[in-house]
């Protein structure tokens, strides 16, 4: 059996890899890998089973099922994965970005005390619930650096819970572009993944989105 660990691949078959990862999000291009070349790797079998004592050179039996859709996934396994670095701008700073519901949440981390500050005000000013505090600075407790960043977040819209749910992933995401080793962390504990669940609109004839005129005969 052939070995198809990275070191031994050619040049054009690297280059194959990379063009089919490029264009594997076209639906054609999907259709073409599990219809046509299964076809191929079924009359090649055919061609070997039928005709065993032919004089023409065969290669593996199952050589060429490697380049099936489901093998040529597995290329990605000895692909070197580019490793993440931190994205800070020329003042140290990292920003993110956070959305729940109808509001929308802006954070800028840089080195500093461990100040926060939400729309320009204090923390203490801003957010007036204990709990609202203690869920937003989740990601820093998870991270330590609680009192090595100092926060400053811009949020619009929505309710005071609906803001805090939106800064949790900004500042998860600000947090990881200061530092990528955080990363990890923060995805165990869910907080990099925005909620995507929202109100479902009113429809023509309900009375809210679902709910509707109960029929009365008299």
């Amino acid at each position: 059996m052939r070995d198809y660990s990275e070191g031994s691949l050619t040049k054009d078959e690297k280059l194959e890899i990379q063009l089919f990862h490029s264009f594997k999000q076209d639906p054609w291009f999907k259709h073409y890998i599990y219809n046509h070349l299964r076809q191929y790797a079924e009359e090649k079998d055919e061609e070997h089973l039928h005709f065993p004592l032919s004089p023409i050179p065969k290669n593996d039996l199952y050589d060429h099922v490697k380049f099936d859709k489901f093998n040529l996934f597995d290329f990605r396994r000895n692909i070197p994965i580019r490793e993440r670095s931190a994205n800070i701008d020329s003042r140290m700073r990292s920003h993110g970005f956070g959305k729940r519901k109808t509001s929308r949440a802006l954070v800028r981390v840089q080195p500093g005390t461990g100040k926060i500050y939400v729309n320009g005000k204090p923390l203490l000013q801003s957010l007036h619930l204990a709990m609202q505090r203690s869920r937003m600075l989740l990601p820093l407790i998870l991270t330590s650096y609680t009192c090595l960043l100092d926060v400053h977040v811009r949020v619009w819209g929505g309710g005071f819970n609906s803001q805090v749910e939106a800064i949790i992933p900004a500042l998860s995401k600000a947090i990881q572009g200061f530092d990528s080793d955080t990363r990890k962390t923060l995805k165990h504990f869910g907080l990099m993944r925005h909620d995507p669940r929202n109100v479902e609109r009113k429809k023509i004839g309900y009375k809210k989105a679902r709910k509707g005129q109960v029929y009365r005969r008299r």
